[in-house]
């Protein structure tokens, strides 16, 4: 009997005290020392605030910190995180992690953190009820404030901060974007037993439920990311494996665990920041208006972090005939675009499906943005929807120049451009890219295959897919550096104009990465384009053949033509390319194929609009163009045929002079003695004088671009040439140097022997050349890009077991594809018959070449062997 009394009052004491004292020991307000009378401030980590004070639904002040990105328009940009903290000391305590989230370029959001009442210098006294109602108040606050109302709304709690957000997202799930929960609990009546043992029999009195097992289920659609340290010394991570299982969203769910992490020390565990931002994507098509912005609406809509680019020189969209399409600059915002398509034919434009789409867009950024301008973030996963824009976001990676030591990873999926195959291809993408972030091995070279194995058995979309390093966000080198300098000087700096020119001058790659840098300013501010225009001059007068033709280029003119055109440009920019226009046309009179930047120059002052540069007494005495009788082609039927014609064969003699000259090494017969060689760079010559004639007399714009294209083929055969009699002589010049330094009497003087330097990279070799099939005409499945996926693993596998080295750190067109592809005609010999579409192919059918009589495979040819690299023309390069 005593016995049971004493059970009895043990069991009455231990209820009353846990009904009586479990708010103090729940809600450590006062923990450590001092929390209630000291509060850090966002001002000791130089982050500027606001101190608020909201009034509760019940009366009770409490106070928040409001800590909001730059001005009003940038913050708008930016993510708004709903920060609450754990159970024990105050809101000014987390101030270090909030530092990160608000300066870190990979966050940079605007910050609203919570002190619940009772906490800091907070009103009132803690209660399960009154959180809550305190953290309803601050996300009120949010969704009226003027600026943190347009931004995307992330709530993110520690512990009991857990707790707190999961019931407020739970019952707010349309105002809030995301959710971020840390070493948070199942309930409190469930962590009672671990966090005070001696209580453990008395938990069911608890009053203070926080039924986070309950809430994370009404949860359904937006994404949640849980954060747990697997050596938590008061929260079993049993409890967030438990709500992981537990939550059913179709936002997608992701659980990090850190295998070191404490309750109090998760925060600082490596990795853990970068779990948070989770993996950064960027989708890219042609405009950037339709199958990227889909995408990029799917993936905003589910929490993922995604950019979204174009690669054309120009946004194009239908208009009301195939040859009078809608035409804008990137940059132009979508609802000027909008407005502009209402204004000239709103029933078409919304029959067609144009304002819908533009309607979405506006709503998601504000303008267009091309890859080349544009993209200066670093991304782990690059998505593209069509294979030209795989080629050129590879290639210009490549350009880039430095790396970090980290993949990126970009897939090809082809997506046909127009509405219905955009938007299944968007949740396709959807689809991959939570099969991507979800995840759990960090390093995704090892399961990127894998994974899309698995999803194209759901998805039959083709696929390409290629492996890089992964590049700064800001590399430079030094022509680089000193372009940067030259336009963003508020007055010309000759001196270091003079040094941008000799490094370029002194750098392999420095006219193109010049002519790049330059085409790229041109579509910023007045006083960028008008120190880039100045840089460019100085350039053509200074720096030699290899920038004048970067220059003369049809992606370089292109963007010029687009700025001298556009309506937004400043009337003094479009005279100063008029102006440097005229002069280079003076310049480049007697350079034949230099002469596209004349026909430019031509073009544009025939236009209405732009006017011709006034002339000086000096330049009124130099020729401002050519005095070139143009004929009108567009009604005469036989001089249509004749010019097909020669087009036609002018690309397949330089076609196959330079698969010539790419079977053959230089170094090991001299090409200037091989008759077939001879005799097809005669006849190029021949043919390359015809297609010159006809660019100077034709006026056309319909044959304009395809003329150019073949001339450029034509220029880059000859190239190829040139260079390959150079390393000929160069070789047999370090061999008559190493024979007569073995006989002692002299050494050979190359420079006086009148020989140049050989350049680092063969000129001749394809970095794409695997395996070749003499029945087929044309370059191998892999010089394509389009290896089948059986035979590049066998090949790493062998590169990988004699190098030692990783086959996914390749060079770029040595892209992997998923499905076993037939090799294609390069793009120069397809017949050229879209006008507005960028370098795109009407037809994949080979042509015939009656008149011409080549082998397609030497008699001392022997195919490389796609396992090495040591004798082939095959190089393996590092990104």
């Amino acid at each position: 009997m005593d016995t049971c009394t004493k059970y009895f009052k043990f069991f009455v004491a231990g209820a009353s005290f846990v009904c009586s004292f479990q708010c103090n020991l729940l809600y450590l307000a006062n923990y450590p020392e001092g929390s209630r009378e000291c509060v850090p401030t966002p001002s000791e980590y130089d982050m500027p605030y606001q101190e608020v004070t909201l009034s509760t639904s019940d009366k009770i002040k409490i106070r928040i910190y409001v800590i909001q990105q730059g001005n009003d328009t940038e913050a708008r940009k930016r993510p708004t995180i709903l920060f609450c903290h754990g159970n024990a000391g105050n809101m000014g305590l987390c101030l270090p992690i909030t530092e990160r989230l608000y300066d870190n370029d990979d966050f940079r959001c605007n910050i609203v953190m919570l002190s619940y009442r009772g906490y800091g210098f907070s009103e009132g006294s803690p209660s399960e009820k009154g959180l809550k109602i305190d953290a309803q108040t601050a996300l009120d606050f949010i969704m009226k404030h003027e600026v943190f109302k347009h931004t995307k709304v992330v709530v993110y709690g520690q512990s009991l901060g857990g707790a707190v957000s999961i019931d407020l997202v739970s019952k707010n799930e349309d105002k809030v974007s995301g959710l971020i929960v840390e070493n948070t609990f199942l309930s409190i009546p469930k962590v009672v037993p671990h966090v005070i043992p001696q209580l453990r029999h008395f938990s069911f009195f608890c009053t203070q439920k926080w039924d986070s097992e309950k809430a994370i289920q009404n949860i359904k659609r937006i994404p949640i990311l849980f954060l747990s340290g697997a050596n938590d010394d008061l929260i079993p991570k049993e409890h967030v494996n438990k709500l992981y299982e537990l939550a059913e969203t179709e936002g997608g769910k992701i659980i990090k665990s850190f295998p070191y992490g404490t309750h109090a020390d998760t925060v600082a565990q490596p990795g853990y920041f970068e779990s948070i931002v989770g993996r950064n994507f960027a989708v890219v098509c042609a405009s950037n208006q339709n199958r990227s912005m889909e995408a990029h609406h799917v993936l905003t809509k589910y929490g993922f972090k995604v950019k979204s680019y174009g690669t054309g020189s120009a946004v194009r969209l239908p208009g009301p005939s195939l040859d009078r399409p809608n035409i804008y600059p990137f940059g132009t915002p979508y609802d000027y675009m909008f407005k502009d398509l209402y204004e000239k034919d709103t029933k078409l434009y919304k029959q067609n499906g144009l304002l819908d789409m533009l309607d979405r867009n506006r709503k998601i950024k504000l303008a267009p943005e091309q890859w080349y301008t544009e993209a200066n973030e670093t991304f782990d996963v690059i998505i593209t929807c069509e294979e030209r824009c795989f080629d050129a976001i590879c290639e210009d990676l490549t350009d880039r120049g430095e790396h970090k030591n980290k993949p990126v990873h970009v897939i090809n999926i082809d997506i046909k451009d127009n509405h219905e195959d955009a938007m299944i291809g968007g949740r396709a993408i959807l689809q991959l890219a939570q099969m991507i972030d979800n995840e759990q091995v960090a390093d995704l070279d090892e399961t990127v295959p894998g994974i899309l194995q698995e999803w194209q058995e759901k998805y039959k979309y083709d696929l390409l897919h290629s492996v890089a390093m992964r590049l700064f966000d800001k590399s430079r080198t030094i022509v680089s550096e000193y372009l940067e300098q030259c336009v963003n000087k508020k007055e010309d700096d000759w001196g270091l104009i003079i040094n941008t020119c000799n490094a370029v001058n002194a750098s392999e790659n420095g006219a193109k990465e010049a002519a790049k840098f330059i085409r790229k300013r041109l579509s910023k501010s007045v006083n960028v384009q008008h120190r880039t225009l100045t840089v460019l001059k100085s350039m053509v007068d200074n720096c030699g053949a290899k920038f004048h033709a970067e220059i003369a280029s049809k992606k370089f003119l292109d963007d010029l033509e687009l700025v001298a055109t556009s309506q937004s440009t400043d009337d003094v920019i479009k005279n100063k390319i008029i102006s440097l226009l005229s002069d280079l046309t003076e310049m480049f009179q007697n350079e034949p194929s230099l002469y596209q930047i004349s026909n430019l120059y031509t073009r544009l002052t025939g236009l209405s609009g732009v006017q011709t540069p006034v002339q000086t007494p000096v330049q009124a005495t130099r020729p401002v163009s050519y005095p070139i009788q143009k004929t009108n082609i567009s009604h005469d039927v036989s001089a249509k045929a004749k010019i097909t014609e020669d087009i036609e064969v002018s690309k397949n003699n330089v076609q196959l002079f330079t698969q010539t000259l790419s079977f053959t090494d230089p170094e090991s017969e001299d090409i200037t003695k091989n008759e077939l060689i001879q005799e097809f760079y005669t006849k190029c010559k021949s043919l390359h004088q015809n297609i010159m004639s006809y660019i100077s007399e034709i006026q056309d714009e319909q044959w304009m671009n395809t003329l150019l294209s073949v001339n450029q083929d034509f220029l880059n055969s000859f190239k190829m040439y040139e260079d390959m009699v150079e390393r000929g002589q160069v070789k047999i010049a370090k061999q008559e140097s190493q024979r007569q330094s073995f006989r002692g009497s002299y050494h050979l003087d190359l420079e006086g022997a009148g020989v140049g330097g050989s350049s680092s990279r063969d000129p001749f070799a394809d970095p794409n050349e695997a395996e070749y099939d003499p029945i087929v005409s044309g370059p191998s499945a892999k010089a394509l890009g389009k290896m089948p996926a059986s035979k590049f693993y066998d090949s790493a596998q062998n590169y990988n077991t004699s190098n030692n080295h990783s086959p996914l750190y390749n060079e770029f067109p040595n892209r992997t594809s998923i499905y076993n592809d037939p090799p294609k005609l390069p793009a120069s010999i397809y017949n050229d018959t879209t006008l507005f579409e960028e370098e795109q192919p009407a037809s994949e059918v080979q042509p015939q070449y009656p008149n011409i009589v080549a082998p397609l495979e030497p008699s001392d040819y022997k195919p490389p062997n796609s396992s090495n690299n040591i004798n082939g023309r095959q190089e393996h390069i590092i990104i």
